[in-house]
């Protein structure tokens, strides 16, 4: 993956992993969690669709779960549009770019582990 220094300059976009992915959020001043599904997510931010309107601007506490480990990671709403809703992190620490990193890397290799598995099924019936 990235490293620290990549993915903290903005002149270059992170690299996007499409995943199929669900996260839970909640704005900084709600009690009520939400759920989100993750289109597509980076070591910078994330496409999610969800039922709740979001503005631009607005700060929301994202909770990012694997293998028992969870994480409150701050991002904001930096576009709305048809397609989803873009968020930034807001890292705190290497802990939360770890986890965003873990995420991704088990998302991708899932997906990748799956279409091997499958290839070589298909490849043994034909």
């Amino acid at each position: 993956m990235d490293t620290q220094e990549n993915v903290l300059d903005d002149t270059k976009p992170a690299k996007r992993f499409s995943v199929d992915l669900a996260f839970e959020f909640k704005r900084n001043y709600a009690r009520q969690v939400c759920k989100a599904e993750v289109r597509n997510i980076s070591l910078t931010g994330a496409l999610i669709k969800t039922e709740l309107t979001l503005k631009p601007t607005e700060k929301i506490n994202v909770y990012l779960s694997l293998s028992g480990r969870m994480r409150k990671v701050a991002a904001t709403v930096v576009w709305v549009g048809d397609k989803g809703i873009g968020l930034r992190f807001q890292p705190f620490n290497n802990r939360d770019l770890q986890i965003v990193d873990d995420i991704i890397y088990y998302a991708t290799e899932k997906t990748t582990s799956t279409r091997d598995l499958m290839d070589s099924i298909l490849s043994k019936v034909a």
